[in-house]
C-alpha cells in the first residue's frame, strides 16, 4: 500500500453549512477512503495554507486519484496537495538501487555568459 499525506482546503460554503450543523467528519472520510480500497490513518484541521490534513493509505496513486476526483466533484473542497509518503527501508532501497544501475544520464551543460 502507498502512503499519502492529503492536504485540503475548505469552500466557504462548506465552513458554512459545518458551523450550522458541527460534525466529527472522520467517519465519512474513513468510509470514502475505504471505498476506494484505502486505511485513513488520521485526520486533522489546520491553519494556515491548508484547512486539513489526512493521512491515509491506498492501493496505488489511481486508487488515491479516484478518492480525491470523487471528493472534488461533490463539492466543498476547492483544492487538494498530496504527497506521496515513502518509508525509511523504500529509501534505502532506492539508495541502493541508484547506486548500482549504469546509466549514461548527466546534468546540462552550463555555460558562461
Amino acid at each position: 500500500m502507498m502512503q499519502f499525506m492529503i492536504q485540503f482546503k475548505f469552500g466557504p460554503d462548506n465552513f458554512k453549512a459545518l458551523v450550522q450543523r458541527p460534525e466529527n467528519r472522520t467517519d465519512i472520510v474513513r468510509r470514502g477512503v475505504e471505498s476506494f480500497g484505502g486505511r485513513l490513518h488520521s485526520l486533522h484541521f489546520a491553519y494556515g495554507k491548508y484547512d486539513g490534513v489526512l493521512m491515509a493509505e491506498f492501493p496505488d496513486s489511481e486508487s488515491c486519484t479516484a478518492f480525491l476526483m470523487m471528493v472534488a466533484s461533490k463539492g466543498g473542497v476547492t483544492g487538494f496537495a498530496t504527497t506521496v509518503l515513502l518509508d525509511p527501508e523504500e529509501v534505502r532501497r532506492s539508495l541502493q538501487r541508484a547506486a548500482e544501475t549504469s546509466t549514461d544520464y548527466r546534468p546540462a551543460a552550463t555555460t558562461a555568459a
